[in-house]
């Protein structure tokens, strides 16, 4: 008597798989098909509708609409698909005058503002205001690690925490000499070599997750002794740092 061909297991589940789909009621099968319905569109309605409600700036004919020339803005997109918000904004400071940069940025939507001092005479060479693409504890911190792999002769001040008026920051100094390379004259004689110095300030201003406002203020010439002392320079960004608002 020949033996009763046996189904494998996994077979039998598919079989009972397959019959319990079209053993499904009708109606509770149009009813997933409509919840499914409703998902999807859900989902590509937040898709496309994003740009209206997540604080992103108006961008026409590849340029941000702002509505004053002061504000700091950051890229949360893409070089390709950006998306432009405002972290916040910096007002003047007394004996400076201040103007839109776009020389530190690829992209002149997120230009910072450059202070110039109005005095000639001072001491501080310039400062400028920046948005920042990362957190301003990690930022100031980078920062740190930089002047120490970049200049042999760099000493900096300890990473402190700021307060500025309920505003979290952290700031940092830097001192340190460059020796200019060697220049000749017109008869093609070596002129003697000339070394550049420069003492600068960091401020970190804290402008929502993942994101800060920076701004440096720096003192610079051939001439330690006429630069401006770290006090000085420290002085000045902190009185940059209290012109900036965050949004």
């Amino acid at each position: 008597m020949a033996k009763k061909k046996s189904v494998p297991r996994r077979q039998q589940a598919q079989v009972k798989r397959e019959k319990k789909f079209i053993d499904m009621p009708k109606e509770k099968f149009i009813k997933i098909c409509i919840i499914a319905a409703v998902v999807i569109v859900l989902v590509v309605a937040v898709f496309l509708t994003k740009p209206l409600w997540d604080g992103r700036l108006p961008v026409q004919d590849g340029v941000v609409a702002t509505e004053a020339d002061n504000w700091l803005i950051v890229n949360k997109g893409t070089p390709q698909r950006p998306a432009y918000h405002k972290l916040g904004s910096v007002g003047d400071v007394e004996g400076y005058t201040r103007a839109k940069d776009t020389s530190m940025v690829t992209d002149a939507n997120t230009a910072g503002q450059a202070f110039t001092p109005s005095d000639e005479n001072s001491k501080i060479k310039g400062a400028h205001v920046m948005t920042g693409n990362g957190a301003y504890d990690e930022l100031a911190a980078n920062m740190q690690g930089n002047f120490a792999r970049f200049f042999a002769n760099c000493t900096t001040t300890e990473v402190e925490d700021l307060d500025l008026e309920g505003k979290k920051a952290k700031r940092i100094g830097y001192s340190y000499s460059v020796e200019n390379q060697p220049e000749t004259d017109e008869a093609g004689n070596a002129l003697p070599a000339t070394t550049t110095y420069e003492r600068g300030e960091y401020v970190y201003i804290k402008a929502g997750k993942g994101r800060c406002i920076f701004l440096w203020v720096t003192s610079s010439g051939p001439e330690e002794a006429a630069l401006a002392t770290q006090e000085e320079i420290a002085a000045e960004a902190l009185k940059i740092a209290s012109a900036v608002t965050v949004d």
